[in-house]
């Protein structure tokens, strides 16, 4: 199958022909729900955190939220839903890479995430995975009892936790991330996260949402996290079913405080205003898949801090980031576009331990004495990292950012041609043009 079809239609199914990893997934894809009976969800279990480190002063709180598996959605959209047929279910069905994307991008935080003047205290996570990314994607079925389902009583509980936590220091740095089914009430009116049991209220359907902004907009006051950093990977689309409605029911937030916002509050959205967001089988969404890869090098901003450190910052990540989903939609043969809310003052997010590798092309001119060059690279300080490869037509090598040397020596000789010594190329973050030595005989 390979037509996209209109969610008016009760449809959404996007897939690429070939293996099963090249399945793309728009949120909306059938699976069938997991039968209540089997969820354990007789008593209420106290949320903990999935990860913590012993660290006292400023640090950093992450909630991290995914949800492909729903109770009350059917198994295609389009039909009603299996527990009861007057349940409102927004024209969708059940995913396949929402929880995915939230696991990668909680283990990112665990294995990688680094900030020095906030390290890392707290990661809660809550994911509900579709029966196929349990029994296919690495990662679910050794995830501890810490670990609970992403439904309304637990995303609640662990929002007043992390919220609780972020509120002890001005210095700390606060991470939400939600994953999963989302709608819009208006065009305006982003970050509304469907939760596993959304539409268990018939009367309020969307009282089983986390609302983002809501919980960003109650993020205020003294002491509080003045860096706030929310990520929403959802689709942005204004549901048939509350169409002509205000409201349906208040999904998770916090009430919003009188003594102001914090400084930098940044929103970074999976899907534009009233589109979708998609995701790949195994790989997990686009938008996680993305985020990673800005994190680690795409985001990267081209300068140092003033330690010497290379960092991703909130501004740079905006760009870089619209940019990656874009490249990663386009080989899918879909659209997406990540967009930008919120509050996003310049603040880094992540600094990286060791420089980025980034390619570093090296060309000669004219192109005709590419085949007499041999290429040289040496660091600043002259420390050499390579000696004498060919050159031509171009010269591909990766190398950690920063600013390097080459020379080039003719062989063999040529009058048309001289031997460079020393020519400065530049290396940064995240994609640095082709450098190009000239070579011609004065």
């Amino acid at each position: 199958m390979s037509a996209k079809r209109s969610r008016e239609e009760g449809q959404g199914e996007l897939q690429r022909h070939g293996p099963s990893v090249g399945v793309i997934t728009a949120i909306s894809i059938p699976l069938v729900p997991k039968p209540a009976a089997s969820r354990n969800r007789v008593s209420h279990v106290k949320v903990r955190p999935w990860q913590r480190w012993d660290v006292t002063g400023a640090c950093t709180h992450a909630l991290v939220v995914g949800v492909s598996r729903y109770e009350h959605l059917p198994r295609n959209p389009g039909e009603l839903s299996p527990t009861d047929p007057d349940r409102k279910v927004f024209g969708l069905g059940q995913l396949k890479t929402p929880a995915t994307g939230a696991l990668r991008y909680a283990e990112w935080l665990r294995d990688t995430y680094h900030m020095p003047d906030a390290p890392k205290a707290t990661i809660r996570l809550l994911v509900s995975p579709s029966d196929f990314e349990m029994q296919n994607v690495e990662g679910f079925e050794s995830l501890g009892s810490e670990v609970l389902p992403a439904t309304r009583d637990n995303v609640e509980d662990a929002v007043d936790d992390w919220y609780n936590a972020c509120r002890t220091n001005d210095d700390h740095v606060a991470i939400l991330y939600a994953g999963g089914h989302g709608v819009e009430l208006t065009k305006d009116e982003g970050g509304i996260v469907l939760l596993e049991d959304v539409s268990e209220s018939i009367a309020s359907p969307l009282r089983g949402s986390l609302d983002v902004g809501r919980v960003r907009n109650g993020m205020g006051g003294h002491p509080m996290a003045q860096r706030q950093f929310y990520f929403v990977d959802a689709c942005r689309v204004q549901a048939a079913d509350l169409k002509g409605f205000d409201t349906q029911g208040a999904g998770i937030g916090l009430d919003s405080p009188h003594t102001g916002a914090a400084r930098c509050t940044p929103m970074y959205f999976s899907a534009a205003p009233t589109s979708e967001a998609f995701g790949e089988d195994l790989a997990g969404t686009i938008f996680a898949q993305a985020l990673i890869d800005c994190m680690e090098r795409l985001g990267v901003d081209n300068r140092l801090d003033v330690l010497g450190n290379w960092y991703c910052s909130t501004t740079r990540l905006i760009p870089a980031l619209e940019q990656r989903v874009n490249e990663l939609a386009a080989e899918l043969h879909v659209e997406q576009t990540a967009v930008p809310g919120g509050t996003p003052a310049h603040a880094v997010m992540h600094v990286l331990k060791e420089p980025p590798r980034v390619p570093l092309r090296i060309r000669v001119s004219p192109d005709d004495a590419a085949s007499f060059c041999m290429a040289s690279l040496s660091e600043q300080n002259g420390t050499p990292l390579w000696d004498r490869r060919a050159v031509g037509p171009e010269l591909v090598t990766e190398v950690p950012a920063g600013t390097y040397r080459v020379s080039v020596e003719i062989n063999p000789k040529n009058p048309s041609y001289r031997d460079v010594d020393g020519w400065p190329a530049a290396a940064p973050s995240p994609m640095p043009e082709p450098v190009t030595v000239e070579v011609a005989a004065p």
